[in-house]
Parts: structure tokens; sequence; C-alpha cells
């Protein structure tokens, strides 16, 4: 079971919201949703020749699993951003842990070379 001094990382949590330009045209804007306490864990990194967006870029994935106290508000449109300012994308459904005590997200981050 996770103790709650494990929770060590203090991350920023993102919601992408659409404002209207002066155009019309809707904009997305990165908006603070919440700042949360949580456990890293790093769970593989995927070699940019297994897994390439674009032939001109090499790129690196890295998989971290987050883990928070339980909470039902987080979406997987939403990213987040650790102290150093990293930014993880939430891929996959949460995971629960436990009797809804801690919820579990993978992430995904990406390193250009």
């Amino acid at each position: 079971m996770i103790q709650a001094g494990e929770l060590d990382h203090e991350i920023r949590i993102y919601r992408k919201v659409g404002v209207k330009d002066a155009y019309g045209e809707i904009q997305y804007e990165d908006e603070l949703f919440d700042t949360d306490w949580a456990k890293r864990e790093d769970l593989t990194t995927v070699k940019d020749n297994e897994r390439v967006m674009d032939k001109a870029q090499r790129i690196t994935f890295g998989i971290t699993k987050w883990t928070f106290r339980y909470r039902n508000d987080l979406r997987t449109t939403m990213f987040f951003k650790d102290e150093e300012d990293a930014i993880f994308e939430i891929v996959g459904e949460p995971i629960m842990i436990g009797r809804r005590h801690f919820v579990a997200f993978n992430t995904e981050s990406r390193d250009n070379d």
C-alpha cells in the first residue's frame, strides 16, 4: 500500500480551454486547473527508432506513472507539469488503487534531439 509520504512531487494540472479570437476562431490555451502531490514512477523509454513522428525530427518517448490521492476530476485531455516544467500527457484511463484511496495515471513525455 502506498503511504502519503511517498507523494513527494508537486504537480501542476492543466487543461485546454477554447477561447474565441477577434475573428471568431477558437484558439486553445492552457489553463492551470489545480496543483497536487503525486508519486512519480518512470516505467520505460521508447527508443526513437521504434516510434517516429516526423522523419526530420528524432523523438524519444518516456512513460511515467503518476499516483495521486483519489480524485475523479482528472480527464485524459489534461496534462501535468512537474517541478522542472516537463510536460506529461495523460494516456489511457485512470488506474484505481485500493478502495479508491489512490488513483494512478500513465503519462507520456517527449524529448526532441
